[in-house]
């Protein structure tokens, strides 16, 4: 189901099957997350022309701090 297509599903489950390390599992979820982002920017820019605060950097760092 669509649930199992989130991000961060597919490397959870590799990790508790000891197929991933906890490290490796992270840095994929990074990847994975950030690409999406990338996505979404792009759709944003190309579809909605919508304009975003802050650069990348920035972005990322406020979101990155949740965590």
């Amino acid at each position: 189901p669509n649930a199992l297509k989130a991000i961060g599903i597919k490397e959870i489950l590799k990790y508790l099957d000891g197929k991933l390390t906890k490290q490796k599992a992270y840095e994929q979820i990074v990847t994975n997350t950030m690409r999406l982002a990338k996505r979404q920017v792009t759709f944003n820019k190309t579809q909605l022309n919508v304009n975003f605060c802050g650069n990348k950097e920035d972005i990322f760092k406020k979101i990155m701090d949740k965590f």
